[in-house]
């Protein structure tokens, strides 16, 4: 029960961290990073590694917390 629990809220956090450098960049690099954003390609690029990689790892997460086999 307590596995699922801690793996659904790191779920959570990884999710919400994907979604924001995906959909508002501009605005979370600087809070977590402490960098302003870049421009153009390195933008993109931003968005593929920290809002693609969270977001699918968070997903795979909260699949694991809800099927308990793979707890």
């Amino acid at each position: 029960m307590i596995k699922a629990l801690l793996l659904g809220l790191n779920a959570l956090m990884f999710i919400g961290f994907g979604l924001g450098f995906i959909l508002v960049p501009e605005t979370v690099t600087p809070l977590f990073l402490g960098v302003p954003a870049p421009q153009g390609d390195l933008l993109v690029d931003m968005q593929a590694t920290y809002g693609g990689l969270s977001l699918a790892a968070g997903l795979y997460m909260a699949r694991c917390a809800i099927i308990r086999q793979f707890l």
